[in-house]
């Protein structure tokens, strides 16, 4: 199953296009005043487009992500992307466009954060570059904090590195925090439960909690489940789903769950942290959940399921 990546921010949000999307790509790189200072336009004939679609969406080569950058009115604005990535030395090309009639309201810098918090956090991306030509593309990456390595006439070539990045969103107040979390399910009479907790908080959710050291995303979805409710899980490793949101105004998290399946249906709660446990079918786990995030993250394990 594949399941949609979609970052949201506060002016824009990214993900990958479907097919049908590509009919925006071949308007922005059509668009004169957009492509003047890249090289000019470039036709993207359908043709071309399952097979670029192949490589650099679904199911990629391993080494492009793409996604098209769109207003919260999901209105498509530019690009957003990175390329020709080296596993071993973790590194990449960077590529932002706007198209010019959306430039100068703040899209570009939003974007950028949300693609490059991807690559740095959960690529694990040591370094990306990217090479300049137009004026308004130096001065993006400029006031960013990219570095410059190196100019000649045409062309400025920029680089990130993962330390300068977490710097640049510290001094901006900006910290991004990851946890990853479980829905925990049970089969009894051959009908399907979910497990929700009851924070402290006063809220329903799934088990979850922060990354630790080292920690791969599927070890931290294990260790959090077990800590808080007692019970050790099967994952299906076919699944996987990410929300985003602001905890504050200064506090980005992104939280991964999967589907696990409950070896048993005793839960011992981690008392310190959380009120009550449930055992409930989807229509009443729907019910409960206090978030939409969740309810949407809880739809699509059922449909996953069924």
């Amino acid at each position: 199953m594949a399941v949609e990546f979609k970052k949201w921010a506060s002016l824009v949000y990214i993900k990958q296009p479907s097919i049908k999307e590509l009919d925006y790509v071949a308007e922005l790189w059509n668009d004169e005043e957009t492509m003047k200072d890249v090289g000019g336009v470039i036709n993207f004939s359908i043709e071309k487009r399952e097979g670029w679609y192949r490589k650099m969406i679904q199911p990629s080569d391993g080494k492009n992500f793409y996604c098209l950058i769109f207003t919260l009115e999901d209105i498509p604005v530019g690009e957003v992307s990175f390329h020709r990535y080296n596993t071993e030395e973790r590194k990449a090309d960077f590529n932002i466009k706007i198209q010019e009639k959306y430039r100068g309201k703040g899209y570009a810098k939003e974007a950028m954060k949300l693609m490059l918090s991807y690559y740095f956090y959960d690529i694990g991306g040591q370094v990306i570059y990217d090479e300049v030509i137009n004026k308004n593309g130096q001065e993006v990456l400029e006031k960013f904090g990219f570095e410059v390595v190196e100019k000649n006439d045409k062309t400025i070539l920029f680089k990130l590195t993962k330390e300068r990045f977490f710097k640049i969103m510290n001094e901006q107040g900006i910290k991004y925090e990851k946890s990853c979390g479980v829905v925990v399910t049970k089969v009894n009479d051959s009908d399907t439960q979910f497990l929700l907790i009851k924070s402290k908080s006063n809220y329903w959710g799934f088990p979850k909690g922060h990354v630790e050291n080292a920690e791969s995303e599927m070890d931290t979805a294990l260790r959090e489940c077990y800590e808080e409710t007692g019970l050790n899980v099967d994952i299906d490793k076919d699944f996987r789903i990410e929300t985003e949101y602001f905890i504050s105004t200064n506090i980005f998290k992104n939280v991964v769950y999967f589907i696990g399946k409950a070896n048993s249906s005793e839960v011992i709660i981690q008392e310190e942290e959380l009120d009550e446990y449930k055992w409930v079918s989807y229509k009443k786990a729907l019910e409960l959940l206090t978030f939409e995030s969740d309810k949407n993250i809880l739809t699509k394990a059922n449909e996953y399921m069924i």
